[in-house]
């Protein structure tokens, strides 16, 4: 067929009129006398719009024409020649990027044909060599979906709903890591693991499957309650203390008969794992800067309070043995008003839990502050407390007290 000139060029989105010709001035045309190049954007977007794109164009009657050079759609190549970003051209220099979510951009084809749920694409448009007739042509856009191998790494909530803590691009093949320690960033809780869907302990050998589709694996992030310290030494254990953190013992703990000055006022957890912290001398304040009341056995003020654990008040304390304990009274504060020694804890209360726990202690007493009235030396021996609120919970707890104040 004959190739004819091109002598006007008009964009429209929808029913634009007046727009501007290649050089650049404004012109008027007439749609119906006018060849329409149509591009039907698939889903895709071009300034805002998901609405075809229509170009009109007077070309010579009866002649055949390449899209005139002053609308370059789909591809735009750089220096080396490489495709890179989708854009349409409006003359020569005004550039808008062609885009669809999750998709890149395959070319513009002729034909497209629907069967059910499946959309076909055949003949593409090459810009170089097919030809517009007076018939005009409609382009449709192709997307091809990006596709992404992924590993999710997921926690499920209080509620049983399952979060994704974050989400890591890999290729086929590839072996799942944590490396931006996701999972260690929930708060209130401790990392303990990671499993399958099913439950099963992550494989650290499994590779991405891969596929011709985008795959997402799920990689569950398994959590126990609290902001644990995990401890396994002595130093350990003190510095736990120290930063009021959650315990959980990682492995039994020997002082060697060195001191230690226990849990203090203890309001978090302890998860024992059945480990044993033994040999040790329990350390107190016995200044008048550990002076203090205790409502629930009635000292309003100035007591010296004795226990691996003070008070503890809304903890949970489990799994544990302490052996060998030694507990020696031995003060000359006159300040002091009264001195209670407990096992385990001087007081129990706000729901404290004490579950599976054994303690071995050796009470002895050094020394007492003069005209101290020995009758407000309480030492308890056939239970783990001084004192125990209604709400809390003592379950196998077993001690074993080896009282020798009066011989010292």
């Amino acid at each position: 067929m004959k190739k004819g000139k091109t002598t006007i060029l008009a964009l429209t989105l929808l029913a634009a009129v007046g727009l501007s010709g290649c050089g650049g001035s404004d012109i008027s045309y007439d749609p119906d006398t006018m060849v329409q190049v149509k591009f039907e954007l698939e889903d895709g977007t071009f300034k805002n719009s998901k609405q075809p794109v229509v170009f009109y164009f007077e070309f010579e009657a009866g002649t055949a024409n390449p899209i005139p050079e002053c609308i370059t759609v789909g591809f735009k190549k750089n220096q080396s020649g490489a495709t890179g970003e989708n854009y349409l051209y409006k003359g020569f220099d005004t550039k808008y990027k062609l885009t669809r979510d999750e998709y890149y951009f395959d070319g513009w084809y002729r034909e497209k044909t629907v069967v059910g749920d499946l959309v076909e694409y055949t003949g593409k448009w090459d810009f170089e060599k097919d030809l517009v007739t007076d018939a005009g042509v409609t382009l449709y856009a192709k997307w091809n979906p990006v596709v992404r191998f992924t590993y999710s790494v997921c926690y499920y909530d209080e509620s049983g709903n399952q979060i994704v803590a974050g989400t890591y691009n890999t290729t086929a093949g590839g072996k799942f890591e944590d490396f931006l320690n996701y999972a260690t960033k929930r708060e209130g809780y401790t990392f303990t693991g990671f499993t399958d869907e099913n439950g099963n302990p992550w494989d650290e050998s499994f590779g991405h499957p891969g596929g011709d589709k985008s795959l997402d694996i799920k990689v569950i992030a398994n959590y126990t309650k609290g902001e644990f310290a995990e401890v396994s030494t002595a130093e350990e254990l003190v510095d736990a203390i120290k930063a009021k953190k959650d315990i959980r013992l990682m492995q039994d703990i020997d002082f060697a008969g060195g001191e230690f000055g226990g849990f203090g006022d203890f309001k978090r957890i302890l998860e024992g794992n059945n480990h044993t912290v033994r040999n040790f001398k329990l350390t107190y304040d016995a200044t008048v800067e550990g002076l203090t009341f205790c409502p629930a056995l009635g000292v309003d003020r100035d007591g010296l309070f004795i226990g691996i654990f003070r008070f503890a008040e809304g903890a949970n304390i489990s799994d544990v043995n302490f052996e060998n304990v030694t507990v020696d009274v031995d003060t000359r504060n006159t300040k002091t008003k009264a001195i209670y020694v407990a096992p385990l804890c001087v007081t129990m209360e706000g729901g404290t839990s004490v579950k599976n726990v054994s303690v071995s202690v050796t009470y002895t007493c050094t020394a007492l502050p003069p005209r101290f009235d020995r009758d407000n030396l309480i030492a308890t021996e056939d239970r783990a407390f001084c004192y125990r609120g209604d709400d809390c919970v003592e379950q196998d707890v077993r001690i074993s007290v080896d009282n020798r104040i009066d011989e010292t």
